[in-house]
């Protein structure tokens, strides 16, 4: 378990919102800050997302079911209603 704050998290939500909607925007990735994010193909055919200096590497169709499914759950339902108030707490990023 890596602690990672709200700041991290909310970033890379919104990369992974991002990627879903229009992964044109995000073919060739992106360098933040704390957080990064590849697609799968661009560097590697695997894709893969870091937090500061943790890198996560998933098959591209495992990467495709996390986007996917993170983003997903995270705009309905219980977790939505849970990170509203969350943005409420500490800020809309």
């Amino acid at each position: 378990m890596v602690p990672y704050g709200w700041e991290a998290f909310y970033e890379l939500l919104g990369l992974f919102t991002l990627y879903s909607r229009h992964p044109e925007a995000l073919a060739h990735g992106h360098q933040g800050a704390r957080v990064m994010f590849s697609p799968p193909g661009h560097v590697s055919k695997e894709g893969f997302f870091g937090i500061d200096g943790l890198r996560i590497f998933l098959p591209a169709e495992a990467f495709e079911t996390l986007v996917r499914e993170l983003t997903t759950r995270c705009a309905e339902g219980t977790l939505a209603e849970a990170l509203t108030g969350l943005r409420g707490l500490y800020g809309d990023l």
